[in-house]
């Protein structure tokens, strides 16, 4: 059984990545253990899927930090490849105090390499760099949510990408989210509020999203050239 582990920002993160893997490659084909690092230990974090028939076994760990995530994978990664593990990922958001302090409020592409080029900087430097890969989200991973759009008509039919633009002025079918959003975990709030609903990154919420989650959205939005920061991350885990 091949095995992956994924460090995630926060529970958000680790919610969307464990449906993420099971969509992309199968819930028959995987089996997930979900921890939380804090404090330096490790607790158990919920959501396990056992199989042992599995193909590939995923350990997906909220390290409760945006700024910690390189750094857990960089402490971990000797002990991680003398476990097995055959893949290292981390997967983070590109908004943080850090990004604000460089790029005010505002959706900076220069910003945003500089950020990604030192993270792989960082990644060269360790001692598997070829067993690692840090993505980011930009600028949250909100911003995949509303890249498959489809999934907020799978919690209420009244949330038409055509319903949105009228009531709140941006269209899901054309605009990038990435792109267009510095908050998009904002909008995704807007977009609920709409509905009597809220979104407030609680366990509840983040899975009333991702539960929608079909193999028809990702590949409509990698058909779609929208969220580009979506297909490391993808190409990583369907390879695994």
């Amino acid at each position: 059984m091949r095995k992956v582990a994924i460090f995630t920002e926060g529970q958000t993160e680790q919610i969307f990545v464990r449906y993420l893997v099971g969509v992309a490659l199968g819930w028959d084909k995987i089996s997930i253990k979900c921890l939380r690092l804090c404090d330096g230990q490790m607790s158990l974090g919920g959501m396990d899927l056992y199989n042992q028939n599995a193909d590939v076994h995923f350990q997906i760990i909220d390290v409760g930090g945006d700024e910690r995530v390189l750094g857990v994978i960089k402490d971990r990664e000797r002990l991680l490849v003398k476990q097995g593990f055959k893949q290292v990922i981390g997967l983070r958001d590109m908004y943080s105090e850090a990004y604000v302090k460089r790029a005010d409020r505002k959706v900076a592409n220069d910003v945003i390499q500089a950020f990604i080029e030192g993270a792989q900087q960082t990644v060269q430097q360790m001692n598997s760099p070829d067993k690692i890969a840090l993505h980011f989200a930009i600028m949250e991973v909100e911003a995949w949510f509303l890249g498959m759009c489809k999934v907020f008509e799978r919690i209420d039919a009244k949330l038409t990408a055509q319903y949105i633009a009228q009531e709140l002025r941006f269209n899901l079918d054309k605009i990038d989210p990435q792109e267009g959003f510095l908050r998009p975990s904002d909008k995704v709030n807007q977009i609920l509020h709409l509905v009597g609903r809220k979104y407030g990154k609680s366990r509840g919420d983040v899975e009333a999203i991702c539960r929608g989650i079909e193999q028809s959205d990702v590949q409509a939005m990698l058909a779609s050239g929208r969220c580009q920061s979506f297909r490391g991350l993808y190409a990583d885990i369907i390879s695994s």
